[in-house]
């Protein structure tokens, strides 16, 4: 049990390492709160909304809300009531990776994050779905 989640705290540590290299301005919410291993939060930066991301990248699991309200597409209300602003938790993705995933599963999983966040990026405002 010791050993899977050390596992999956090295696989957040790399995953989020890597995605700030090609994406910086990400931020795990509640970084120095205790938390699971191998559960967090991940606020995108401010000129990127997880929904549209989401949308952008359909071969990754990710979450917009809490695991509570996992059938909801809306921003999660347990990231607001931690004090996140709307906007921010409206920024936010939940990442689980398991026990059996490797480390070149979670760099994939980084990198087409990234790739579909830039891809947002460069999709004009006007052009991208509204919620």
């Amino acid at each position: 049990m010791a050993r899977d989640g050390a596992h999956l705290a090295a696989l957040q540590a790399l995953f989020v390492a890597r995605l700030q290299v090609r994406l910086p301005g990400c931020v795990v919410n509640a970084q120095e709160a205790a938390r699971l291993p191998g559960i967090f939060s991940l606020r995108l930066p401010p000129d990127l909304r997880a929904a549209d991301v989401l949308e952008a990248m359909p071969e990754l699991e990710v979450s917009l809300g809490s695991a509570c309200s996992s059938a909801e597409l809306a921003p999660s209300y347990v990231l607001e009531a931690m004090g996140l602003s709307f906007d921010e938790a409206g920024r936010s993705l939940r990442l689980s990776p398991g026990r059996f995933t490797s480390t070149a599963e979670a760099e994939r999983a980084a990198d087409s994050l990234a790739q579909a966040a830039l891809q947002v990026r460069a999709t004009p405002p006007r052009a991208r779905p509204t919620a």
